[in-house]
């Protein structure tokens, strides 16, 4: 397949690039579609694809394969799917740029990934009536915007998985190692301790530890002091070793690690490899390793596609499905493609579907959880990680918000 690829910007500004599918190749199922005529429609993803701190750049790669998969089996109906990529670097003032980048481009949408500046850039989307598709919701504005429809809830959500799901492999008794996340760190905090509650244990323990500390062994050693029998786990990606090397070094050397599965590439659950076996984790979706679900081996082979060498992890997973909403909607629209018949199709999706990825998506009302109306999704999935494979502990998708 020949694309045509601008890029403008750089990594020391809001870098962006866009890509459309000009004709498709050979060899493909999708080969035998006709090249998409119609007018480009625009959409962009957008996130903190690379930062000085945390750098999550495989929303973008998938949403990009996913784009370039659509357009090759002939766009959506008749039109090319363009993506432009905005690079947010953790600057909240970039992340305005983006924004209203978005606004002047006429992007019908923007598809989110994980960034800490939604603040910035939701309310000069909603002003354009754009709507903020697929993100991760952390802050207050991801959860309460009318034009934010997350797949992800991460404080409440997921980190209530990790509570819930320590009660699932017998834990009752958990500590809490995380870092300061600033205002984050409390929501976090509540949200595992009522996810255990609701499975039946207690939080014995709470290591609230600085940044990048040499030495984790006696935050590891105050849990196991306090009864803590597993360890649930908030800490950034680059800091997961030391706390593993910490646990086993420890008393109680088999010490279960309870964690978000966002946090972990696939690579680094190779770099990690046995020492990470036994290890629970709770996630919105199915994980990237998780190939009996046959979206999963169609996404992987588009970004070897489309993207080779690219990162794989459940921000893979998250772009793709979000792309998958974006067509849903799309599909499902006569007259005027913009962005509020856009937003407006979104305001309305009933069970949509994104190939099992997550449960259905249903916004036509308010979602559950107390103060955070545009969280829809309540559910995750458990599971533990074993030599190189996440099996599901849970049967199945798991509602962890108590009362929902």
């Amino acid at each position: 397949m020949l694309l045509a690829t601008a890029a403008c910007g750089s990594s020391s500004s809001n870098a962006s690039s866009s890509t459309t599918a000009a004709s498709a190749g050979s060899g493909t199922t999708a080969a035998s579609a006709a090249a998409p005529t119609g007018s480009p429609i625009k959409i962009m993803s957008f996130g903190q694809f690379q930062a000085t701190n945390l750098s999550y750049p495989e929303g973008q790669t998938s949403i990009d394969a996913a784009a370039k998969s659509i357009n090759a089996a002939g766009g959506i109906n008749g039109h090319p799917l363009q993506v432009e990529a905005c690079n947010d670097q953790g600057d909240p003032n970039i992340a305005a740029q983006c924004a209203r980048k978005a606004v002047s481009d006429n992007d019908v949408a923007v598809l989110g990934s994980y960034s800490q500046n939604a603040a910035q850039v939701l309310p000069i989307l909603q002003a354009a009536n754009i709507a903020y598709v697929g993100a991760t919701a952390q802050s207050v504005v991801d959860t309460t915007s009318p034009v934010s429809f997350p797949l992800e809830g991460l404080n409440q959500v997921v980190f209530g998985g990790v509570g819930y799901g320590a009660t699932l492999v017998g834990c009752k008794q958990a500590g809490i190692l995380i870092e300061n996340y600033g205002t984050t760190t409390p929501l976090a905090i509540q949200s595992i301790t009522a996810g255990i509650e609701l499975g039946g244990g207690k939080i014995v323990k709470v290591e609230n530890t600085g940044t990048n500390l040499p030495d984790y062994s006696p935050a590891i050693s105050a849990i196991e002091s306090a009864g803590g029998k597993c360890v649930a786990t908030i800490m950034p990606p680059d800091q997961i070793a030391e706390v593993f090397q910490a646990m086993r070094q420890s008393a109680n050397p088999s010490i279960t690690m309870i964690n978000a599965q966002d946090t972990f590439s696939t690579q680094l659950l190779q770099q990690l490899g046995s020492t990470a076996n036994g290890m629970i984790l709770s996630s919105s979706t199915y994980p990237p390793t998780y190939t009996t679900l046959p979206e999963v081996p169609k996404l992987l082979a588009a970004i070897k596609k489309y993207e080779p060498g690219a990162a794989i992890s459940q921000f893979s997973i998250q772009g793709w499905a979000s792309v998958l909403l974006v067509q849903d909607v799309l599909k499902g629209l006569s007259g005027t493609i913009d962005a509020a018949s856009v937003l407006h199709g979104f305001e309305n999706l009933t069970n949509a579907s994104t190939n099992g990825l997550y449960p259905p998506l249903t916004t036509t009302s308010a979602g559950p959880v107390s103060g955070a109306p545009r969280i829809f999704l309540t559910k995750v999935l458990v599971l533990k990680y074993q030599n190189g494979n996440e099996t599901p502990v849970s049967n199945g998708f798991v509602n962890v918000i108590k009362g929902s």
